[in-house]
């Protein structure tokens, strides 16, 4: 698995963010996790929410340009919720956990 050495060193501030935004977990997928892909240019983060959790879809835009400053990188920011089901097993069997509260 390719996860960049600066995104395992922003962990403290990736979990943060996701306290602020009420987020349960984010996990990684797609391409960063394939070892072909160690330049890749965005991160897919799929994010689940806490059930009561008031984020709509502005605050779900901030949350997803907080974590692309923190990390350095483009992210694509996928909620669990949202996972079309043509990908849904897939996804969730590849997906890597970089935060969990």
């Amino acid at each position: 698995m390719i996860l960049h050495d600066e995104v395992l060193k922003r962990v403290a501030e990736i979990a943060e963010i996701c306290r602020r935004y009420e987020v349960i977990e984010i996990a990684v997928f797609g391409s960063a996790l394939r070892l072909d892909a160690s330049q890749a240019n965005d991160l897919d983060l799929l994010v689940t929410l806490a059930p009561d959790a008031p984020v709509g879809l502005i605050a779900f835009e901030r949350l997803r340009r907080e974590l692309s400053l923190a990390l350095g990188k483009q992210v694509d920011l996928v909620s669990r919720k949202g996972l079309k089901s043509a990908i849904r097993d897939e996804v969730l069997r590849d997906a890597r956990v970089l935060y969990a509260a």
